[in-house]
């Protein structure tokens, strides 16, 4: 006789890719801010950015990794406007430099 392991396996595999489907999306807040960085030249710069950060993580270090998208060297910090409209931090647009 036949092991019923696999076919259980299979089963238990197909019931948990069921359960993340289930899970509500992440909420974030939108956030504007500026971030600034040094150049090549060792000149400050800044970029500004729009970040859907999730909530519960912070938003000065998502802000900042979201500028690192764009600005490769040192980043000295982000300041950020209060937290704004509700919005989906798996989104594609969920970091944009400006």
């Amino acid at each position: 006789m036949a092991s019923p392991l696999p076919f259980l396996a299979a089963l238990a595999l197909v019931a948990l890719a069921g359960c993340k489907k289930n899970e509500p999306p992440r909420q974030g807040r939108l956030l504007s801010c500026t971030c600034t960085y040094l150049t090549d030249f060792d000149d400050t710069a800044r970029i500004d950015v729009e970040v859907c950060v999730p909530d519960g993580l912070d938003h000065q270090k998502e802000a900042a990794h979201c500028a690192l998208q764009s600005a490769h060297n040192h980043l000295d910090g982000c300041s950020c406007k209060p937290p704004g409209v509700v919005c989906d931090p798996s989104a594609a647009n969920a970091c944009v430099n400006r």
